[in-house]
Order: C-alpha cells, then sequence, then structure tokens
C-alpha cells in the first residue's frame, strides 16, 4: 500500500513538474535563411535582390542593389520562361533590365525585373545594354517602386534615382541640365583643390561635378606632393563618348574682372576639348555661353599656367556661373584633364620693386638712371636729374628708397619719374588695378598730391587729405584707370622750400 501511494505521488509531482514547464516555455519562431530581409531598403543599406522579390507584394518604394545580368527579349510583353529572357545586350527591349544577386546568375526567376521606361533621360543612356553592353556584370543601385506583376513577374517601376558602380548617375533636366542653384551667391571664386582627396569624387559645397554623358567625374589628385582636380578615361572602353562639367559658385559678374586656371591636358584625342562657358538664367531656363577664349586642345603634356579670360562686358552686373567642359571620345591612349589654381577677381600682385637687398652706404645717393641695383632692371628712368636712390636710417629703417627733392637753400627743384610697365600690366582682364607704396617725408611734412601721378597721360587721383608724416613713413594706395597703360609717371615741382617725399616697396596689384 505504502508502495502504491510512493508512486502515485511521483506521479503527481511529475505532473505538477510538467504543468509547470510548460508555462515558462516560449513559442519559437523559426527563421529560415532562404526568408532573411538584408538591407533595409535604404541607399545606404539597399535591399539585395532575393530581399526585393520578398518585398515586391508590399509594393515599397526602395533601393536594391544587384548585378546587371540580362534584359527581356525584344517585342515580349509577358516572361513565361527562360527563352524569353536575354543574358546580354543584343536584341532586347531596351526599357528594361535584370538585376541578380550575383553577377554569374542565369535563371531568371531570382532576377528582379527593371524598367526604365519613363526614367530621366541620363539614367536610361547610362543603363540601357544596347548602348552600354559593357555594363554587363556590373553592380547598380536602383530606387523606385517594388511591384509583383511586370511583365509577369518581380520588378520595380517608376526609377527614380539610380547609380552604377558606387557612381551616381546624376538627373538631366531640361531647361537647367547641371542642376544650377542661384539661391547662394559666392563672394569669393577661388579654388586652389587644397582639401581634394586623392581618388575621390571632387566635392564642396557650391561646386557642381556632373558628367552629363558617360559617367567620368572630376576627381581629386595628388602628384609630387600637389593636389588638383583631374579627370581621366582610364578603365572606360574605347569609342566612347564622355562629356563632364565642373562650374564654380554662382557669382556676381564684375566689369573687365578676369579669370585664370592652370590645367594639363595629357595623351589628347583628335576630338578632345576643355571649354569654357558662361552659364545664367534667361527666361527661367539656364543657358551655356561660350566664353571668348580658345578651346584648349593639347597642353603638350605639361601645366600651362594662369590661362586668362574676361567675361564680356555686357553680362557686367548680372549673375552667373563659370562652366569647364572636357569632352572627347576615348581611344587607345589613356586620356587625362587636370584643372588647379581657379581664381575670379582675386588679387595679384603684378609688380613689385624694392630697390635691391644690398643697402647703399649712408650720405650717398645714386642717380636714377645710374642705380644698378633694381629689382627690375629698365623699368626706372628719370629726366631731371633730381630723382636719386638712396638710404634711410631714420623714417625707412636703413633701406634703400627713391627720393623726390622738392627744393633745398631756395632752390626749386623739378623732376619726373617714368615706370616702364608695360611688360607687367596685361592689355586687358582686370577690373582694378591700384599702386601701391611706402611714403615717407623728409624736413617737413606735405600733402601727397604736392607730387602728381599719371598713366602715360591720365592722371592719377589722389586724395588731397593724405598728408606723409615726417621722418617715419605710410602705406598709401592709388587707383589706377583701366585704359591700356605702359607708363606710369611721378611728377614733382617745388617752390624753393626744402622738403622731400621718398619712396619704397612700389606694387602694382591687379583683381
Amino acid at each position: 500500500m505504502k508502495t502504491c501511494i510512493k508512486f502515485l505521488g511521483v506521479i503527481i509531482l511529475g505532473i505538477i513538474l510538467l504543468s509547470a514547464c510548460k508555462e515558462e516555455t516560449l513559442p519559437v519562431k523559426l527563421v529560415y535563411p532562404n526568408d532573411a530581409i538584408i538591407g533595409d531598403g535604404t541607399k545606404e543599406e539597399p535591399y539585395d535582390v532575393a530581399s526585393a522579390i520578398r518585398k515586391a507584394k508590399k509594393e515599397t518604394v526602395s533601393w536594391v542593389k544587384g548585378y546587371i545580368v540580362g534584359a527581356v527579349k525584344k517585342n515580349v510583353t509577358e516572361i513565361t520562361d527562360a527563352n524569353d529572357i536575354v543574358w546580354g545586350g543584343q536584341e532586347i527591349n531596351n526599357q528594361t533590365l535584370l538585376l541578380a544577386s550575383n553577377a554569374e546568375e542565369n535563371d531568371y526567376t531570382k532576377c528582379l525585373l527593371i524598367d526604365l521606361k519613363g526614367t530621366n533621360s541620363n539614367i536610361n543612356n547610362n543603363l540601357n545594354l544596347s548602348e552600354n553592353n559593357e555594363i554587363i556584370g556590373k553592380a547598380a543601385t536602383i530606387y523606385g517602386k517594388l511591384t509583383q506583376s511586370l511583365l509577369g513577374i518581380n520588378g520595380m517601376q517608376n526609377i527614380a534615382k539610380a547609380t552604377l558602380e558606387e557612381a551616381d548617375i546624376p538627373i538631366i533636366e531640361e531647361g537647367n541640365p547641371l542642376g544650377l542653384s542661384m539661391n547662394t551667391l559666392s563672394d569669393v571664386v577661388a579654388n586652389d583643390f587644397k582639401d581634394a582627396v586623392d581618388g575621390s569624387i571632387y566635392q564642396l559645397k557650391g561646386w557642381t561635378n556632373i558628367p552629363t554623358q558617360g559617367l567620368a567625374y572630376w576627381k581629386g589628385c595628388k602628384k609630387n606632393g600637389e593636389l588638383f582636380i583631374s579627370i581621366t578615361t582610364e578603365q572606360i572602353i574605347t569609342n566612347k563618348k564622355l562629356e563632364s562639367w565642373f562650374v564654380t559658385p554662382a557669382f556676381n559678374i564684375i566689369r573687365g574682372k578676369s579669370f585664370t586656371f592652370d590645367c594639363l591636358l595629357e595623351n589628347p584625342s583628335s576630338n578632345t576639348l576643355l571649354e569654357v562657358y558662361l552659364w545664367q538664367e534667361s527666361d527661367e531656363e539656364m543657358i551655356a555661353i561660350p566664353i571668348g577664349t580658345e578651346s584648349i586642345k593639347s597642353t603638350g603634356n605639361e601645366w600651362k599656367r594662369e590661362i586668362r579670360f574676361t567675361i564680356d562686358e555686357k553680362y557686367a552686373n548680372t549673375i552667373g556661373f563659370i562652366g569647364f567642359k572636357f569632352s572627347t571620345t576615348t581611344g587607345e591612349n589613356i586620356q587625362k584633364c587636370s584643372i588647379d589654381n581657379i581664381q575670379y577677381g582675386q588679387q595679384k600682385i603684378l609688380f613689385t620693386e624694392t630697390f635691391g637687398n644690398e643697402s647703399i652706404a649712408i650720405g650717398t645717393t645714386i642717380g636714377v638712371n645710374a642705380y644698378k641695383g633694381y629689382d627690375n632692371p629698365d623699368v626706372f628712368s628719370a629726366s631731371g636729374g633730381i630723382a636719386d636712390l638712396r638710404c634711410l636710417p631714420d623714417c625707412f629703417n636703413g633701406t634703400n628708397v627713391l627720393s623726390c627733392i622738392y627744393g633745398w637753400g631756395g632752390m626749386a627743384f623739378e623732376d619726373e619719374i617714368t615706370m616702364n610697365v608695360s611688360s607687367f600690366i596685361p592689355k586687358e582682364g582686370y577690373g582694378k588695378l591700384t599702386l601701391s607704396f611706402d611714403v615717407g617725408a623728409m624736413d617737413m611734412s606735405q600733402p601727397l598730391n604736392r607730387m602728381n601721378f599719371f598713366c602715360d597721360d591720365t592722371p592719377v587721383t589722389v586724395d588731397p587729405s593724405i598728408s606723409v608724416p615726417l621722418w617715419t613713413n605710410i602705406r598709401v594706395t592709388l587707383d589706377l584707370p583701366l585704359t591700356s597703360f605702359e607708363k606710369i609717371r611721378l611728377h614733382f615741382k617745388g617752390t624753393g622750400e626744402g622738403f622731400g617725399h621718398c619712396f619704397d616697396n612700389i606694387t602694382i596689384i591687379g583683381e
């Protein structure tokens, strides 16, 4: 009897324990590998093709990444078997692509059909297999609406964006093909590309880098320690037409201001060009206006420095962009075009004179025409024999100066100094020219306008309030006329009083 009771107790205890275990057991969901969703549908984490197929029934708008493996055969209206597919780019429906999870896929049921109909023309131009058979096997990431019924299989419609081999395919719109924005004007239009990353697509806020035919972008390039941007035909098949733009931010066009840039064109073909355009808005559309400079076809495989051009003055006081357009047809040789040091209206020192590094002996004077220590030989001359070069330890800390004595001991002196600067100043290309110098007074302070300044025969305005201090010096800047000139003349005439002006560090600046 006791044995039966013990046995019954064990059974009851087992039932209790089993009941307790059942209450604590959680349901387990089995996840099979083929059901896993890869990615989240964003550009950064796109779905793979298998995941996109599983998502197709929800008709979500997503990014999908896969490999281009083929297209639908021409004239097929519904896919029923493998005979309706072409694993290549010939005799196809040019508005279709097949995207697969791997580049070797040949089972169409594991592919996502991409409908290119109605997409942006530039996406179509870069992804249709009839004209781009070389993209077979390449990776593409495409943004559109997933669907379960596209010619009878899973697919994607309404394609809005796409990348090929990690390069964005730009959206080219009629009326504004480069997507230029006039919302932000730039005060400074200059770029030395010190922020460029070697081998990476160059990006800087306000600047536009866009291929309009093919997918060759301007990229950072580092060589011999120098950084610049380049575009190359390397790894692009032969006989491929390329066109790519690099465009400045919007800026106010100022009369006479010039643009300069450095360029290197290597191994160009007969149709390789670098052209410069002014982009402006007209009737709510962006138009490109050729700049009055010859197209650059070759630089002899050497850098051509400070290529200069001026925007026609009829566009002054309007807003525009400067665009550099590279175009070519690829050949057997690797072509490369490089740009550096873009500048618009930036200050540039055209001329500077310090009157030499070797000091003249104190107490010694050397006539302007006789002095041999100029930084720039054959520039300075004097007609009256009064002006001279000397060293002043007082107001110029012992540097050489150009001395102009107006009179002494009741005698009035007169002289004219001529600076022949024709070889330093371009005939055009600058919106502003200035003459700057350090000037000090000897014996007594006098207004600067006691001396007359001319550009050839055109007077230069001197503010009458500028008073030159005694035994010290000040920096003065005078605006020069924009008319073409060859000489700057400094004329002085005294009345017998003893004083003089001394000049050092003479510079001419263009911008």
